[in-house]
């Protein structure tokens, strides 16, 4: 076993509310309460038993799982922690593989895949589906795992544990306790539930109850007073319910007919007696897969849209699949529209501040016409130049007027000197015209082009339409492959995945990739290019050694103190000191790192940093996972 000894400096933190009784987020126009309940009952009837086969990414906050149950054919379950559309749904057909990798995803992997799906829970109408899995490790025995789907708006999240210490493997998102104290939710920390909404659960409450705590504020509108006193109910169910009350022909009080209309509702959700549905703004542009824009999925048919389309469906699955995949391939769309829109106005940007610059340093053409007039007068009074004269007084005869011009001389040159250097500052006032023409001209056409490929990029109704223009800057030369890449596919490319250099390469208990230099060439490749600013890089202090780079999935990523451990031990082993204890290992951002000018290969210099000390054990090597893989590198620094 390894000791570790950490010694923290200046680390400033930034409180952020990470509560999740706040208000949902526009998703919640996409997946309420009720709809999510529906689509858990689907998932219960028919996946429970099942057995996830894959567990792949769709972005960097969408996985999909694969599962197979007897009977049936193949299912995916689409899971997304992504703050503006977070979504949980079950999908007949394969959804579009990402090209990347996540430490998470490798955890999820390692844990879940080939994993039984146990039993799928979600308490009355709290955003939190679990579902309970059961997986054989390679001595035959049965590990027991939760996935936690948090569908809460910004506070939404992914959370694998351990089902009987309730310790958190790993999240989609993790929270430190700098960004919440009351529940962080990193590797390690007992999982701690989502604070219970306020106020009754609508499913256990009795017409009586609900008609009792719809009196306590008469003077509220009736849709108020449900969202004041019910949890789980969304603002458009609460106005369904009041506009149902109202055309209730009853001579009953408004709050027993609405306490009525809300118990029939909440039994027919009770007992899945859904009506799936997609009901459509009038007049609202069309989505693939043939709903509008402004569309809501619905468990039941909303009364109170009143000139909306209505699409049904047999089950909530359909209905999920139907409107998931349109808003997926609209949001998709919108995505690819928005990087595509955005990288031509930044070459627009630059290609009109060139043309300031151009028209800025461009010579008057009068200006080349006056300094061969000059040369041709001082060379018809060259003999009146004397040395050491700094100017010379003489009769303008070449436009006819007789004036009298100044012309300025070096006094250490001759008089014929002189001649020669106005006749070469002429000519290369004129070529310099002659470019600058071209030059503006080039520009103007650049300009002209991009403002054209804007319009047309801004008017495009589909993704094809995109990836032409794209296609089409590219064999132009206006952007290079990795940015086509990034922007049709929406996953930037990492630089590690284009470079012939494998480095070594090693994966931590929590999934983070650490890459280790092998010689000072690779140690600066490694260090100077391949890593990003907000990497963490890693150093025995004040020794020879290898650098180390721990590769963070996203920029704002925490890396676990395992994962740092780990990499400080592989930094010590790979050094001077790697037969000595308690070493000093320094570890601080990329940023922070820099290579003194002219210096040797592999030396560089950094300021900000904190220090752990560790002993050299080798024999954790042999836990970590090894990778032996080829990646390709573009040779530029991201900046």
């Amino acid at each position: 076993m390894s000791r570790v000894f950490a010694r923290r400096r200046g680390i400033i933190k930034h409180i952020v509310c990470n509560c999740p009784c706040v208000s949902i987020t526009e998703g919640e126009r996409e997946l309420d309460s009720i709809v999510l309940r529906g689509i858990y009952c689907w998932l219960r009837k028919n996946l429970v038993g099942g057995k996830i086969l894959a567990i792949e990414p769709c972005d960097r906050k969408s996985i999909f799982l694969t599962v197979r149950k007897s009977g049936l054919r193949v299912f995916y379950i689409v899971i997304s922690w992504d703050a503006a559309f977070f979504r949980l749904y079950p999908t007949s057909t394969k959804p579009r593989k990402a090209d990347l990798q996540n430490p998470f995803l490798g955890i999820m992997k390692r844990h879940l895949q080939g994993a039984r799906i146990a039993s799928i829970v979600m308490k009355s109408l709290e955003r939190v589906v679990t579902f309970e899995l059961v997986n054989i490790d390679l001595s035959g025995n049965e590990q027991e795992f939760t996935l936690i789907a948090e569908l809460m708006g910004k506070n939404s999240n992914l959370i694998l544990i351990d089902r009987e210490t309730r310790e958190i493997i790993d999240a989609g998102k993790h929270v430190t306790e700098a960004m919440s104290r009351l529940r962080p939710v990193l590797p390690g920390e007992e999982y701690v539930e989502p604070p219970v909404s306020q106020g009754q659960n609508p499913l256990a409450a009795t017409e009586p109850e609900i008609a009792g705590a719809l009196g306590k504020e008469p003077a509220l509108r009736l849709d108020k007073r449900i969202l004041n006193e019910f949890s789980g109910i969304s603002p458009t169910t609460a106005r369904e319910i009041a506009f149902r009350t109202e055309r209730e022909p009853t001579e009953m009080h408004s709050e027993q007919a609405a306490a009525g209309v809300f118990a029939s509702m909440m039994s027919d959700i009770s007992e899945e007696r859904f009506e799936p549905c997609i009901m459509t703004e009038p007049e609202a542009k069309s989505l693939p897969g043939g709903i509008g824009q402004k569309s809501i999925l619905c468990a039941f048919p909303l009364l109170s849209k009143e000139g909306f389309g209505m699409a049904q469906f047999d089950t909530m699955a359909a209905a999920a699949e139907t409107f998931f995949a349109a808003k997926e391939a609209a949001a998709s769309f919108e995505k690819m529209a928005q990087r595509l829109a955005q990288m031509v106005r930044a070459k627009l940007t630059k290609a009109k501040r060139r043309l300031v610059n151009v028209e800025s340093e461009t010579v008057d053409e009068n200006e080349v016409n006056r300094l061969f007039m000059l040369g041709e007068l001082l060379k018809v009074n060259v003999r009146a130049v004397k040395k050491g004269m700094d100017h010379i007084e003489v009769e303008d005869i070449l436009s006819g007027k007789g004036e009298s011009v100044s012309i300025k001389l070096d006094g250490k040159l001759s008089a014929w000197a002189n001649v020669d250097v106005l006749f070469k500052k002429a000519k290369k006032a004129k070529r310099r015209l002659a470019h600058s023409e071209n030059l503006f001209k080039s520009v103007r056409a650049e300009i002209s082009y991009l403002e054209d490929v804007l319009l047309h990029v801004e008017s495009c109704e589909d993704s094809e339409c995109l990836r032409q223009i794209a296609e089409e800057l590219l064999s132009r030369g206006e952007m290079s492959e990795r940015k086509f890449n990034e922007i049709v596919t929406g996953v930037e490319r990492p630089a590690s995945e284009e470079r012939p250099e494998p480095y070594r390469r090693f994966i931590s208990s929590d999934g983070f990739e650490i890459l280790v230099g092998r010689n000072n060439a690779e140690n600066d490749q490694l260090t100077l290019r391949t890593a990003r600013p907000y990497d963490l890089f890693v150093h025995a202090q004040g020794i020879p050694g290898s650098h180390v780079i721990i590769w963070r999935s996203e920029r704002n990523s925490p890396i676990p103190k395992r994962t740092i451990e780990e990499a400080a031990i592989i930094s010590a082993l790979h050094s001077k000191s790697r037969g000595a204890l308690h070493v000093p290992v320094d570890y601080t951002p990329r940023s922070q790192v820099k290579k003194p000018k002219g210096s040797i290969p592999g030396k560089v210099i950094y300021t900000s940093f904190e220090t752990i000390f560790v002993d050299p054990d080798e024999s954790i090597l042999k836990n970590l996972s090894k990778i032996d893989l080829r990646r390709t590198q573009s040779g530029t620094k991201e900046k």
